[in-house]
């Protein structure tokens, strides 16, 4: 490296020459402090002769023309040693982030570059322009030839190398301007949009949520999370979309559906660092008052509206299954579940009624399923139903207050039944009636007859 070599020789030189003019200042100090006291107008003995190497030597053209490429030669080692192409698309997975031979030196060249304030000028601006010009470089070469996870891999691996490097010879703000020029470099906008998709539909389907994380880090490094977020959007409600327009898995829509959210709220959480959207009212409420909660949750708002137009691709269906699918839950009840762990799966299921325009759809549903469970006493209990009628009511749609008028009726025909059963002397226990209100039950007018009991 003949570049590298001519720094550590000019880097000797101008470490000598520095302790050279050291020397000479103490032995004429009272020239500073005598005759150059007198007039500030004068530089100092050490201003002065580092103002002549500045013009001397720094300032010379073949001198700034053999710094520029002895710093360029450093740099190309050093990415030589981290991650690399091997056939154009595959990368190394373990990277060197060792220290080169070479970094000592770089350290000592940008203290003698510091001494006469040529820092910037003479080893940031150069090292920060071929940083661009070999990331540019390499993002062409790898950015189309490799898959979307791959890519941003190495991307990641790279500027996790740039970081180190720079840590090790640079002041925090000039390693910030080097990430930045290697970040824009990697991540171009043209990268950006034809990575964003099938980047982002890959890691969904492979449940991959450390490569969304990774996409969500780089894209947020680039000012480009609109970008990643409506490929968010787009893939939620393909995948909604697909689940609820399969007629034949209808009886597995609801599972599919809960089995999506629960992994929606996991990358909301673990990848896209914001909290998963509320359910209920009073959850909602709870969110709007808490000073700590996400000013911006827009993964979370993109995630609601993929799911909302997900749903419409077929419209009544997904509201009548949810409906169907608390209706099956009501008449198996808790069995040996937990009382928590009971409400937790049923919350679950009624959050996906929020996505749902058809809410009238839902009500109906669930009505009638409440009122076949009461009347044929097909539920679990009484006393759980009504709890989770105030439940809907209360946190989800105040419509659901017919439920409560169910259970007046069936509570009034039971003790009239009781008060009839009692004043029979025969006790017939065969019969059973119920006074219903026709406004509060959702059956039409029954037109068969009705066998009574003798007088």
């Amino acid at each position: 490296l003949p570049g590298v070599a001519w720094l550590e020789k000019f880097t000797i030189a101008m470490e000598w020459l520095d302790g050279r003019i050291g020397l000479l200042r103490s032995i004429l100090a009272d020239l500073d402090t005598g005759f150059v006291a007198r007039d500030p107008s004068r530089l100092t003995f050490r201003d002065l002769c580092l103002d002549i190497i500045r013009k001397k030597v720094y300032q010379h053209g073949q001198s700034i023309s053999l710094m520029t490429v002895g710093i360029r030669e450093w740099a190309k080692e050093e990415r030589a040693h981290g991650a690399q192409s091997t056939g154009g698309s595959k990368f190394e997975e373990d990277v060197d982030m060792e220290k080169t031979d070479h970094r000592a030196l770089i350290l000592r060249f940008i203290s003698v570059l510091h001494i006469v304030g040529y820092f910037q000028s003479h080893f940031l601006d150069p090292y920060i322009a071929y940083t661009t010009e070999f990331y540019t470089a390499e993002a062409k070469r790898l950015g189309t030839s490799s898959s979307p996870a791959e890519y941003l891999a190495h991307v990641d691996r790279r500027l996790n190398e740039e970081h180190a490097r720079a840590k090790g010879v640079m002041d925090e703000p000039s390693r910030k301007d080097v990430l930045n020029a290697a970040e824009h470099a990697l991540l171009p906008t043209e990268i950006t949009i034809s990575l964003a998709k099938p980047g982002f539909t890959a890691a969904w389907k492979e449940r991959n949520i450390g490569n969304i994380a990774r996409m969500y880090t780089l894209y947020r490094r680039v000012n480009e999370l609109d970008r990643l977020r409506a490929a968010f959007r787009d893939e939620l409600q393909v995948c909604v979309r697909s689940i609820v327009t399969d007629s034949p898995k209808d009886d597995e829509m609801v599972p599919r559906l809960l089995e999506e959210k629960m992994f929606l709220d996991k990358v909301l959480i673990e990848a896209l660092h914001e909290r998963p959207f509320a359910n209920t009212v009073q959850d909602i409420a709870k969110l709007e008052e808490d000073p700590e909660s996400d000013g911006e949750r827009l993964f979370s708002y993109a995630a609601r509206d993929a799911f909302e137009k997900g749903f419409l691709a077929r419209k009544r269906k997904p509201a009548e299954m949810i409906a169907k699918f608390i209706d099956n839950a009501m008449r198996k009840g808790q069995r040996d579940e937990d009382e928590e762990t009971f409400w937790r799966e049923l919350d679950s299921v009624l959050g996906l009624y929020r996505f749902t325009q058809d809410k009238d759809v839902f009500r109906t549903f669930y009505e009638r399923g409440l009122a076949k469970r009461l009347l044929l006493q097909k539920s679990a209990s009484d006393a759980l139903e009504e709890r989770v009628i105030n439940r809907l009511r209360d946190g989800y749609d105040p419509e659901f207050g017919k439920g409560n008028d169910m259970f007046k009726d069936i509570a009034l025909s039971r003790d009239l039944l009781a008060e009839y059963r009692a004043s029979r002397r025969s006790g017939d226990e065969k019969f059973s009636a119920m006074v219903l209100k026709f406004s509060t039950w959702p059956f039409g007018k029954y037109e068969g007859t009705i066998g009574l009991p003798p007088e």
